[in-house]
């Protein structure tokens, strides 16, 4: 343990913003660091038993209880737990970039041919996120918009 890097997100009343922070953060960190200290580098998240629910007079939760939280503090935990595993199965070590953006940019980065699936024919639509943001703001907003919708 004694060369372990170690990050620990204890945040008692966690926000799913905060996490996803932290989360960037820590990666970034991670993806500069040489390679003979990224094997020892963790992060350990800390949720509550609340994001199980209510267990009542008796029982118990355990590991395979199903989410179900019942307050905003216990949801926000509970989103705060499922982005970290969704962060760790994206970025961590058994990661199979096998999208489309993901292939492109490593493949770039490591100047390797991009490949090309199919025949090419393929069409994708892609959204800026701030232009859909932007569209939904001025929907809500606007009264002619809202008037039609």
């Amino acid at each position: 343990m004694r060369n372990r890097l170690l990050v620990l997100h204890l945040a008692a009343e966690s926000n799913v913003s905060g996490t996803f922070h932290l989360l960037q953060a820590v990666r970034a960190h991670w993806e500069q660091l040489p390679s003979e200290r990224r094997d020892p580098f963790c992060l350990h998240h800390i949720s509550t038993d609340e994001v199980f629910g209510s267990l009542g007079a008796t029982g118990r939760f355990s590991e395979t209880t199903p989410y179900d939280p019942r307050s905003p503090y216990s949801a926000s935990k509970a989103a705060s737990d499922h982005l970290v595993n969704v962060w760790h199965h994206t970025y961590g070590p058994w990661q199979f970039p096998e999208k489309l953006i993901p292939v492109v940019i490593l493949k770039a980065a490591a100047g390797e041919p991009i490949p090309l699936y199919g025949d090419g024919g393929n069409v994708r639509d892609w959204l800026s996120v701030e232009d859909h943001a932007d569209a939904l703001l001025l929907a809500a907003t606007q009264k002619g918009l809202r008037e039609s919708l």
